[in-house]
């Protein structure tokens, strides 16, 4: 026992042979209660009742851990009851009366660490793993904040607890820090070691003032101010000790008592006057290369001159940048708790933190002069300064001397290349004339692709009129004989289309424009059907074509069109530079990084000084005998392979043959720019769907969906537009019968059937991939070919935004899924019947009624009449001509034939020639009625040299002879 006046201590033990001793030398708790009765809690020995002057014990809780010997926290309440908590023994009660404890049974057998009191006389306890406990001990109501219920609550092991003035309750834990629990919310408030804590393991807590707590910790001691919730340590006092605080207490006069593992510690709060600690920072050594630097007084070239103490500065050559600074806080007499940090001004803008190592080590630093700011932090968050000076002088060839000598051989370097170039003048212009002949020869190259680019494209036209009619009479024709000879005839056809299909190719590859359609597909099955095509060609010249495939199938990714291209080059080159009776064989092999084919002939042979330039456009060989090209096919080829991040490679000997091969990667993620389709490349039909794209004439043409046109009918012809399938065949049971049907999975492909077949009316949807319905409308609406084709949109889109969207962008009808089919069916024919209105005012048979006209039907009679008068003009400027030429008449007018056919039928349904026809007729009508022309004169005006067929025409189309209306005139 501690006399705080005398400071003398005076000691009771446990005498085995004295019933009134002590119970147990180990001591864990005590309380002196408000009839100066000291309770003495021991470990293991129960409750002890002392009489402070004569040392007479009375014992109680004696026996086991579960009757409460473990005796860990006395506590006197506010009305003088005497409570005890206990280790797995729960609380005891005492009764002062009967001189005995009572069990309370309601909270069963806890660990009880630490007792406390709120202003409403609840009392709070800690727990060891049960959490804090509010216990009223009136009604023996029980609430448990664990941190199952408490959101903040981060441990059930609590170790210490204090009821704040405010009803909060400050608790302390067991590796979790300081809370501060607010019942009210079900929160708690965590305090650690981060936010100024000693320790995160928190053994006792103090009241000192009214927001002034103490708290004892597993290193020290620490402060925590209830109101602003700062944490303050005492650490930073020499005489403070740094151990286990497991208890404390604050006696009356406001002395504060901690008891901790090293000792007691004694301190009034009121003595505790904070000073800022300006502990000042010295440099103490400084290392270069790892060797300490000596003070040098004779040497000018040494770096200290005096010591490092009292240097502001010192400079160190380039070549010792490894040096380092050791310093250090001048704190006595315990050097402590001091956290080290340094910037280098000039260098960094960041301080680093070298905690509490007092060095600086510094390697590889640039020339240049910098700062070295050193800072120390002291325990109690104070913080000292020191910065001193270096220079790291720049090496001889950085030194201003060595660029003034840079300066004078640049000016020399200079002074030498003009007097060269002034005699190599006449040999500069050389090559400039060298270059540009060289650029002619690219740009005369350009204009010859530009050429067949140009032509082709004339062709194809004529040869689709040849193709189409073919494929007519293919069917048609039961001749034997003459079914063959079409059929020769369209091979050829479509080879020569093929032909100009690669020519444009190439033109769009050299123009970067091709870009690849990557999918998954079947490349054994692939080349296997493409070498078959070939048999027929090798049987005929008597080649032994032979391949060699693995077993299993391979599946990669690439472009089946241009993957086919190649393929089709470098075989067909082979057949071509190979006598008959000759060998070709293929070749596939692969592993897991890429594929590799390989085409091998028994031909000609390409000399070895021309091998650089077989890939060349428009290169003919001159070692080998000509043959018919035009030089693309192998630089179409090598395009194609380096798109697929490939390469192609050519092995050649004179007489013996050529071995071609190319190997392509299959990392499908190596082909950024391309456009990628996951289709299912397993499927059976795959290799037969290739016909969109292949002009092979052993390959028939297959889309999802076959049009559904009765030929025998002459019906309307609808496109119908949907990416849905399901969708598509409703529609075209719905239509079936009524109306020649055609069908496109997407709005690209809807634009170009659009174009190619020119329907009478058009059903889309407004979703769809590629393009979309409003753009669909867009495009199709600013073609002159489709500018008449009424389009209805389909959508699941029913506000009024979408709505009025697609009316903006041309559509002449919205309806909003799900739609009646009557509703439909109704407004397709009202669509229809209203363009034919429009048919019969351009034939002048009809009056179009203005309350008949819509804003979309006034802005189609506008078009479509502002089109018209521009054709009837043109065929006015060719008004004597007997037979028009109606090739003419559509360049004249910006279109093809076709589409121009097309057009004319469509919104007069009259053809082409019909419509030259009644303009003609109309003109000299007009010419007749004016008086100045005869019957004759005005037949020959317009192009008619038969008089009497003249009036055969007129008389069809007016419905009267010439001279009657020269008669109605006169009337």
């Amino acid at each position: 026992m501690f006399n705080p006046k005398t400071e003398q201590v005076k000691h009771y033990r446990y005498d085995p042979n004295k019933l009134t001793s002590i119970s147990n030398d180990y001591i864990i708790s005590l309380c002196e209660d408000s009839k100066k009765r000291l309770w003495v809690g021991t470990y293991q020995g129960g409750l002890n009742k002392m009489n402070p002057e004569t040392g007479y014990c009375t014992h109680y809780l004696q026996g086991s851990i579960e009757e409460g010997s473990d005796v860990r926290v006395i506590f006197e309440d506010s009305k003088s009851q005497i409570w005890v908590g206990t280790n797995r023994g729960g609380l005891f009660m005492y009764k002062d009366k009967l001189d005995q404890f009572e069990f309370i049974s309601s909270l069963g057998k806890i660990d009880i660490r630490d007792i406390t009191e709120d202003d409403n006389g609840l009392l709070w306890l800690a727990t060891y793993g049960n959490g804090i406990l509010r216990y009223n001990p009136y009604n023996e109501e029980l609430v448990l904040y664990t941190t199952t219920n408490t959101k903040g609550l981060k441990s059930d092991n609590i170790l210490s607890v204090l009821a704040l003035s405010t009803g909060d309750i400050l608790a302390g834990t067991e590796n979790e820090g300081l809370i501060r629990l607010k019942p009210a919310e079900e929160l708690a408030l965590n305090f650690l070691e981060n936010n100024g804590l000693s320790n995160n393991t928190v053994c006792n807590i103090v009241m000192g003032n009214e927001n002034n707590v103490w708290l004892g910790t597993y290193n020290g001691i620490s402060n925590y101010n209830a109101l602003t919730n700062k944490l303050y340590n005492l650490n930073t006092y020499t005489n403070i000790q740094q151990g286990i605080f497991r208890s404390g207490l604050i006696s009356k006069s406001g002395i504060v008592y901690l008891g901790g593992d090293k000792g007691l510690n004694i301190f009034n709060p009121d003595n505790l006057q904070r000073k800022k600690e300006r502990h000042p920072i010295v440099f103490r050594k400084l290392e270069v290369l790892g060797k300490q630097v000596q003070v040098s007084e004779s040497n000018e070239n040494g770096i200290l001159d005096q010591s490092i103490l009292y240097e502001d500065q010192f400079s160190i050559d380039h070549d010792h940048t490894f040096f380092s600074i050791d310093y250090a806080a001048l704190k006595y007499p315990f050097v402590k708790n001091v956290i080290y940090s340094y910037r280098i001004d000039g260098y960094n803008d960041n301080w680093i933190n070298t905690n509490q190592a007092g060095k600086v080590n510094l390697i590889n630093m640039p020339h240049g002069n910098y700062i070295l700011n050193i800072k120390a932090k002291f325990g109690s968050g104070d913080e000292v300064m020191k910065k001193i000076g270096f220079k790291i002088n720049p090496p001889l060839w950085q030194t201003s001397l060595a660029y003034i000598f840079y300066l004078l051989f640049l000016v020399s370097l200079i002074y030498g290349f003009m007097r060269y170039y002034s005699e190599r003048i006449k040999l500069i212009n050389s090559l400039l004339f060298e270059k540009k002949q060289r650029q002619l020869e690219y740009n005369f190259s350009e204009e010859r692709i530009r050429f067949f680019t140009s032509f082709s494209h004339e062709l194809k036209t004529p040869l689709t009129l040849i193709l189409a009619p073919l494929e007519d009479l293919v069917s048609e024709v039961k001749l034997i004989k003459h079914k063959n000879s079409l059929k020769l005839i369209q091979k050829n056809a479509k080879i020569l289309l093929q032909s100009i299909n690669k020519l444009l190719e190439f033109r769009k590859s050299n123009l970067g424009l091709s870009k690849l359609r990557i999918e998954e597909h079947n490349l054994t099955d692939c080349l296997e059907q493409w070498v078959h095509n070939y048999f027929p060609l090798a049987k005929t010249r008597d080649i032994a074509l032979s391949y060699d495939f693995p077993e299993e199938s391979l599946l990669t990714w690439f472009d089946l069109e241009k993957m086919h291209i190649i393929f089709n080059n470098l075989l067909s080159n082979a057949f071509k530079y190979t006598e008959d009776k000759g060998e070709i064989h293929v070749s596939l092999s692969y592993d897991e990084e890429s594929f590799e084919i390989k085409v091998k002939d028994t031909g000609y042979g390409i000399a070895q000084n021309e091998l650089k330039h077989v890939f060349e456009r428009f290169y003919q060989s001159n070692s080998v005998k000509s043959k018919d090209g035009i030089g693309i096919g192998l630089a179409l080829s090598k395009n194609f392979v380096e798109l697929h991040m490939g390469s192609i490679h050519i092995e050649s000997e004179l007489d013996k043959g050529s071995v071609f091969s190319i190997v392509i990667p299959r990392d499908k993620s190596l082909f950024i720019d391309a456009v990628l389709d996951n289709k299912d490349s397993r499927k059976e039909s795959e290799i037969v769907n290739l016909e969109e794209w292949i002009t092979s004439p052993e390959l028939k043409s297959s889309e999802n969906k076959s049009s559904n046109i009765n030929l025998n009918q002459n019906k309307e012809l609808i496109l119908l537009i949907d990416d849905n399938p399901d969708i598509l065949n409703y529609l075209d049971g719905l239509l079936e019968g009524k109306y020649d049907l055609i069908y496109a999975n997407n709005g690209e492909e809807g634009v170009e059937k659009a174009l190619r077949y020119v329907p009478d009316l058009i059903v889309s949807d407004v979703m769809m991939p590629k393009l979309n319905g409003i753009e669909l409308c867009n495009v199709l609406k600013e073609k002159i070919e489709t500018t008449h084709i009424p389009i209805i949109l389909l959508t699941a889109k029913a506000n009024i935004e979408s709505v009025q969207e697609g009316y903006i962008h041309g559509a002449d009808d919205y309806i909003v899924k799900p739609f009646s089919s009557q509703i439909l069916q109704t407004r397709i024919r009202n669509l229809l019947d209203s363009r034919k209105q429009l048919r019969n005012y351009f034939l002048n048979k009809e009056e179009i009624k203005p309350e008949n006209i819509n804003d979309n039907s006034s802005t189609l009679l506008e078009q479509e009449k502002g089109f018209l008068n521009q054709l009837e003009q043109v065929i006015l400027e060719h008004l004597d001509e007997e037979k028009m030429d109606v090739w003419v008449v559509a360049q004249s007018i910006g279109m093809s034939r076709t589409s121009l056919f097309r057009k004319i039928k469509a919104i007069t349904g009259l053809n082409i020639n019909q419509y030259i026809r009644k303009v003609k007729l109309d003109k000299a009508a007009e010419l007749i009625k004016s008086g100045n022309y005869t019957i004759a004169q005005a037949s020959y005006e317009v192009g008619f040299k038969n008089v009497k067929y003249f009036r055969k025409l007129f008389k069809e189309q007016f419905d009267q002879v010439p001279s009657e209306l020269i008669r109605d005139k006169n009337l």
